[in-house]
């Protein structure tokens, strides 16, 4: 089941969590569109470090609205992954929930060292 995060699911700063993005994008900057839906783990990065990205690029909007993600890995979402989901699970009670934290909207190129894939919050 995938559940929306309630007012207090996660507190304020989503900084420091790690959701999967999932998608049948691009696997590379132009490159061709995935063959089997792909699954990447980033880490949700601060705004600072996303409007620092981002001031150069017109166009870029980066407010309380977005979630920035970066990938150690080199993985992020891709052309042809927007409206994707951004997905944490959390365990409760020993059972663990998925959560819904937002949608793939939009980044620089594919994956670009110091550009935080962008997504839009749903709650």
């Amino acid at each position: 089941m995938l559940c929306l995060p309630g007012a207090n699911t996660f507190g304020d700063d989503l900084y420091g969590y790690s959701p999967f993005v999932i998608g049948w994008g691009a696997t590379a900057y132009r490159g061709p569109t995935a063959t089997h839906l792909q699954e990447a783990q980033i880490d949700i990065t601060d705004k600072q470090t996303c409007t620092n990205a981002y001031k150069s690029i017109k166009g870029a909007t980066i407010d309380d609205r977005v979630i920035c993600a970066l990938s150690p890995g080199g993985q992020d979402a891709c052309q042809g992954d927007s409206g994707g989901p951004l997905i944490l699970p959390k365990r409760i009670n020993e059972k663990i929930n998925f959560y819904l934290l937002g949608v793939v909207s939009y980044g620089y190129k594919c994956a670009e060292p110091g550009y935080p894939g962008i997504y839009t919050k749903v709650a």
